[in-house]
């Protein structure tokens, strides 16, 4: 069986030559990470994927601590269309997007635009690597 990578080496890859600070808030450690990391000004960009999450963690919950810790960066909804991400959608307000899974270049393309970032090519010498 193939080991799935961790979520956030393909996000530190991805986003290699760039000094950004995505949160994935997939275990309740890191959910109460998210008021301090948003408290500090740590995240630019917080992702949330229903099927990643541990049981018990709704994607709701997360988007509204969020929110409620003054979190107004974009949030990215990576989870298929149905009624747990419209109310995330909902309690996230504006500045919250959807990437439907399971297309992971789709939302890693919406994670370099809502950056602000080039999507980058895997071809292009990494700046750091010099």
């Amino acid at each position: 069986m193939e080991k799935t990578p961790d979520i956030q080496q393909v996000w530190r890859y991805c986003f290699k030559d760039e000094p950004i600070e995505i949160h994935e808030a997939t275990s309740f450690a890191a959910y109460e990470q998210i008021c301090t990391d948003v408290g500090l000004n740590k995240i630019q960009l917080l992702v949330v994927g229903n099927e990643s999450l541990e049981p018990g963690l709704s994607g709701e919950d997360v988007v509204a601590t969020a929110r409620a810790a003054g979190f107004r960066g974009p949030i990215l909804l990576c989870s298929s269309i149905g009624p747990a991400v419209q109310r995330q959608r909902q309690a996230g307000g504006p500045n919250t997007h959807v990437a439907q899974k399971p297309d992971a270049p789709k939302a890693f393309q919406k994670a370099a635009e809502l950056l602000g970032l080039g999507w980058p090519d895997p071809a292009r010498p990494s700046r750091t690597s010099a």
